[in-house]
């Protein structure tokens, strides 16, 4: 195994350590209050929806071990009060309630469901409901201000933090994601998780009342499905929901349906429906600012550099201190060189988020083709001090000193490399190879990558890597006869 590899497993294994025992807290909590017979209120706090799915399915699954149902309660407009509904469901002393969606408790600013929660919070102590109350990280913000007497109520607060961003990951240009990062788990746990959810989503009563649980189910399969690489399954559980929430008039989530399927539809290469599918989340929730920059994202892609550019500036209206359409806005620039406002816009991500490494590599290679060599590696150190297992980091700041005559220099960064891409992409590799000058390898290499569709032969022209070998004659007709 590789030092990239074992760096990954001990980070993966540190996470799942303490994800698990997130998910023994709050069951340790049911499990005491089913055996002294008394409520318990916990809260949950999840930071996107494959976070949330993945802790339900694993608390859902020990649950039903031990004897316990898991009810699912979605909120909306027509039924957000929590304490009628849940005090209403006969037989709960083996019931668990997994409650989600506050903020789509319709009311003035969407508060009707808080406000219930402040007003009836003695009846979950009266009926002694056991819960699990789901939250996004704004509601969390919200819940003690808008409900502070059922917050004195909670029995325990437990918090989901996203999984460590490795090159296992699945993400997008431009932070075009489900849910930002979302970690691809090992297919058997994936399994696990879709294979309990098909199950609950089989069990669930054809009532009016269980619509919006069977939507949020539908929601979250589609995640696991895209997760697992399953498109096809990913879209047809969306476009399940999808009718749903149209039958319901239930516009948010309508919106968010249509972000699910705007992604996936981008993954797939089908650029036009992805554009619609934003722009139709875009009519259900104009103020949406990831539906503005997803699509963003996907104009770029189609080379529709104006509309790229008035979809970032919108996304960028409705929250200024997002950094993802800063850098979103920098690569449109770039694209039609507009150089100095791709600059600008790269150091206002910067600004914004100092964690991110993507506007510091995107600022190094401006830098690269202003011939600021200088500049351009000091923004790829900054770049690789965020994201330190990135290989392909080391490889274009060898090629920077190798281009600047600091040949020690480069071959260090050469030898930092090698271990943390030993698992990557032949493209990957082909770019090593050209540094150091091997053209007949990096070209074999290339061939693959391009039969892989890992890259195009457009951006291997592009690539300021391959200066190194561009003018070679094997290089040359390579590039000729793709």
């Amino acid at each position: 195994m590789s030092a990239a590899s074992n760096r990954s497993s001990r980070k993966k294994s540190k996470y799942q350590e303490l994800f698990d025992e997130s998910v023994s807290i709050l069951f340790d909590e049911i499990e005491l209050a089913v055996k002294w017979e008394r409520p318990s209120i916990l809260v949950a706090i999840c930071g996107t929806d494959f976070v949330r799915a993945n802790v339900q399915a694993d608390l859902e699954h020990q649950l039903v071990e031990s004897g316990q149902q898991v009810h699912y309660l979605l909120i909306n407009e027509d039924q957000y009060n929590i304490a009628t509904i849940v005090s209403s469901i006969p037989d709960r002393s083996n019931t668990i309630f997994f409650v989600s969606g506050l903020k789509w408790g319709g009311g003035e600013n969407g508060n009707n469901a808080f406000r219930a929660l402040n007003l009836q919070r003695e009846t979950f102590i009266e009926n002694q409901i056991r819960m699990v109350l789901w939250l996004t990280e704004s509601e969390s913000n919200d819940l003690p201000y808008l409900a502070p007497d059922f917050w004195v109520f909670r029995h325990r607060v437990v918090e989901f933090k996203q999984p460590p961003m490795n090159k296992r990951n699945i993400s997008f240009s431009g932070g075009e994601s489900w849910g930002e990062w979302i970690q691809r788990l090992p297919p058997e746990n994936l399994n696990h998780k879709i294979t309990l959810r098909e199950k609950l989503l089989a069990s669930l009563p054809d009532e009016d009342e269980a619509q919006f649980s069977k939507a949020d189910l539908l929601y979250t399969l589609a995640s696991l499905y895209w997760a697992r690489g399953d498109f096809e399954k990913a879209i047809n559980r969306l476009e399940q929901g999808l009718a749903i929430a149209q039958l319901l008039q239930a516009k948010d989530f309508e919106a968010q349906i249509w972000f699910g399927l705007g992604v996936v539809y981008h993954q797939q290469g089908n650029h036009q429906k992805a554009v619609e599918a934003y722009q139709n989340g875009i009519q259900q929730d104009p103020n949406n600012g990831d539906l503005w920059r997803n699509l963003s994202v996907v104009f770029r892609d189609l080379s529709r550099a104006r509309d790229a550019i008035q979809a970032c500036k919108k996304a960028i209206r409705l929250d200024p201190q997002d950094a993802g359409s800063w850098n979103n806005l920098g690569n449109v620039y770039q694209d039609i060189g507009r150089i100095e406002d791709a600059i600008s816009a790269y150091q206002t991500a910067v600004d914004l988020n100092q964690n991110d490494a993507s506007p510091w590599k995107n600022l190094a290679q401006v830098y690269l083709t202003l011939e600021r060599i200088s500049d351009a590696i000091d923004a790829y150190k900054q770049a690789l001090k965020r994201r330190p297992e990135d290989g392909t980091l080391c490889i274009d700041l060898a090629a920077c000193y190798r281009r600047s005559d600091q040949l020690e220099k480069a071959d260090a960064y050469i030898k930092m490399a090698l271990p943390l891409i030993e698992d990557e992409s032949e493209y990957t590799h082909a770019r090593l190879e050209a540094i150091q000058g091997n053209v007949e390898q990096s070209l074999k290499l290339l061939k693959v990558a391009l039969m892989a569709e890992q890259i195009s032969i457009e951006l291997i022209k592009q690539d300021h890597v391959f200066d190194f070998i561009r003018e070679d004659a094997r290089f040359m007709a390579f590039v000729q006869k793709y």
